[in-house]
């Protein structure tokens, strides 16, 4: 027997399930179309706390028109067993997520990666412009359409930037998934766009790598690594790569995935940008802050360059080296990294990426 709500979308299989809802295929019987229902489970929909976390995710996201941000059509409320359950109707898309694919076909080209993540960062970019920060992004919430479009989708725990009498207790600031939490979530200080442009870095990390920058025995523990450790930078885990590619990949990640908000990217936008550099080999503006010509004031020659040190994230020894092409061996940057914490560069080309906007 087919379920109609709404007296207009008929369900039909179950295509997803999440911690606090449930997803169905559907059809518009109004209008023919194919569309996804989202349903708040009947169990959460009995709290009043949840009920409003999933007003707010469908009030937020219809707030959103992007072409990689899945559209929302239409909101209400549905009896099942007694209970009045909240749902969403969306767009549906056929396609994989960015876990999925990872799992099943392994670590992307940095190239690829990047194609990916640019319109990944303009859909976060138009967020961030209507003052909504999603505060989840990781590969389970990306996916990649059939015909190989990107769709950022589950603003689920979306905040509005200036939403200061949100129904949430203060422990959302810490809700989010860990492996992708930036310093400042983890801290339980407030998150703003820098801290999803954190979190585009460390799915971007584990698109090029197919592991996440931190994993441990609990969420805590992986937790306290954003706040306290450097990951590891990615070219270590990737073979067959140009010294000059490992300076870029390392240096775009390690940015967007700095400790203090004020030394990451400031914006998607300014993500996108240096991901476009990265996917046509060119040096990103991130690379750039990280060398120091001996004698001249252009980089465009990365054979004739180091590394500088800088906080808190830092480049590989042989990344760095190699792309010195000196021999010598290039320090590991370390120091403070609390997400309080300030950055130094050291040399003559030391630079602050709180002060200044990139090259």
């Amino acid at each position: 027997m087919t379920f109609v709500i709404a007296d207009r979308y008929e369900l039909g299989a179950n295509i997803g399930s999440g911690g606090m809802s449930e997803v169905f295929a559907a059809t518009d019987t109004l209008i023919g179309r194919e569309v996804a229902v989202k349903m708040l489970r009947t169990d959460l929909a009995r709290d009043a706390n949840f009920r409003e976390r999933f007003r707010r995710e469908a009030q937020n996201s219809g707030k959103l028109s992007h072409p990689s941000i899945v559209a929302i059509f239409d909101t209400g409320q549905v009896d099942r067993d007694g209970v009045s359950v909240p749902f969403i109707v969306m767009e549906r898309v056929h396609g994989r997520n960015l876990r999925d694919i990872v799992r099943e076909d392994g670590a992307f080209t940095p190239n690829k990666a990047a194609t990916v993540m640019i319109p990944v960062c303009h859909a976060l970019q138009s967020s961030h412009d209507s003052g909504i920060i999603h505060r989840d992004v990781k590969p389970a919430n990306i996916m990649i359409t059939n015909t190989g479009g990107v769709k950022v989708m589950d603003f689920g725990i979306a905040r509005a930037v200036d939403d200061a009498t949100s129904a949430m207790t203060q422990t959302s600031a810490v809700i989010g998934t860990a492996q992708y939490l930036s310093p400042e979530q983890a801290r339980g200080k407030p998150a703003d766009a820098r801290s999803d442009v954190y979190a585009a870095g460390c799915v971007m990390y584990e698109l090029v790598t197919a592991r996440p920058p931190f994993e441990g025995d609990s969420p805590f523990a992986v937790a306290y690594q954003h706040v306290q450790e450097d990951p590891t930078p990615p070219s270590e885990y990737i073979s067959d790569l140009t010294p000059t590619a490992a300076l870029n990949i390392d240096a775009v990640v390690l940015t967007a995935m700095a400790k203090h908000p004020a030394d990451r990217y400031q914006t998607g936008r300014e993500m996108a940008e240096d991901l476009e550099r990265l996917s046509r080999n060119a040096v990103s503006h991130a690379a750039r802050t990280h060398v120091e010509t001996h004698d001249e004031p252009e980089v465009a020659p990365v054979s004739a360059t180091r590394v500088e040190r800088a906080e808190p994230r830092r480049l590989s020894t042989a990344t760095a080296a190699g792309a010195a092409g000196t021999g010598a061996a290039a320090s590991t940057v370390g120091g403070s990294s609390g997400a309080g914490g300030s950055r130094s560069g050291s040399g003559s080309g030391g630079q602050k990426r709180g002060s200044r906007g990139l090259m």
